[in-house]
């Protein structure tokens, strides 16, 4: 719906400002959209000039303001480490590190492996993917998954809105900033897991989906291989719906 659009595109621009300020002009373009299209008729007729007008000054400004931003390459200490094992995996294999040669990598590999091959396909330079692509991917997938994991579970039509500013405002326990999403591709990348197997761990529940213990099994390991805490995560989750359940139903 034109209100999902809206929560939704506004929740990953706001957390993507936090490093890339330049993006702060565009921030209200998702609800000029949302008002533009929820518009009658004879008023969307009027508004349409004037929308585009705003949209293109949007845009405009904000190209402006990229050539200040000089953090547009996110750079840390977990993204240099990142790059080099995600390298290492795509250049030599599991069996091989760059980092301790002779020794397997067995660190995150799958989202490590994930960024280091979709490098060598797109044919892309080193730092693309994991400081642009896989940021900015896995953000607007995490806040769809959780949008609509929020819905199957609550019928409250504000719950959506809340569990999104939950999740960009306060991702980081320690501080209500989401470095934690550009610092840590791993963490980033594995949530996407973690949050699919929740909407398949909720529709089974719900017995409106089939083969869901195949599923469910897929979307553990990935969990695992992209980071074994999001794994321990999804395992401890699944443990507790189960043994839950066994309580009520005696």
């Amino acid at each position: 719906s034109p209100f999902t659009f809206l929560v939704i595109t506004s929740a990953s621009l706001i957390a993507l400002t936090y490093w890339w300020w330049w993006l702060w002009p565009i921030v209200p373009a998702p609800t000029i959209l949302y008002l533009l299209i929820t518009a009658r008729t004879t008023e969307r007729r009027l508004s349409i000039p004037l929308s585009a007008l705003l949209l293109i000054g949007m845009v405009t400004l904000a190209i402006w303001l990229r050539r200040f931003n000089l953090t547009w390459w996110i750079f840390s200490n977990d993204q240099v480490f990142s790059e080099s094992l995600s390298t290492s995996l795509t250049v030599w294999g599991p069996n091989e590190n760059i980092q301790l040669v002779g020794e397997p990598t067995n660190y995150h590999w799958f989202a490590l492996a994930w960024a280091g091959m979709t490098t060598r396909a797109g044919g892309i330079g080193p730092w693309v993917v994991m400081t642009k692509v896989l940021p900015i991917c896995s953000l607007f997938g995490a806040t769809c998954l959780t949008w609509t994991c929020t819905k199957a579970i609550s019928k409250s039509r504000l719950a959506p809105t809340i569990s999104l500013i939950v999740l960009v405002l306060a991702s980081n326990p320690f501080g209500f900033i989401p470095t934690r999403y550009f610092h840590s591709p791993t963490f980033l990348f594995s949530l996407i897991w973690l949050l699919g197997f929740t909407l398949i761990l909720i529709e089974g529940i719900n017995s409106r989906i089939s083969g869901g213990e195949f599923l469910l099994g897929l979307m553990m390991a990935a969990s695992l291989g992209g980071k074994v805490s999001s794994g321990a995560i999804a395992f401890g989750g699944f443990t507790f719906c189960l043994v839950a359940s066994l309580v009520f139903i005696r």
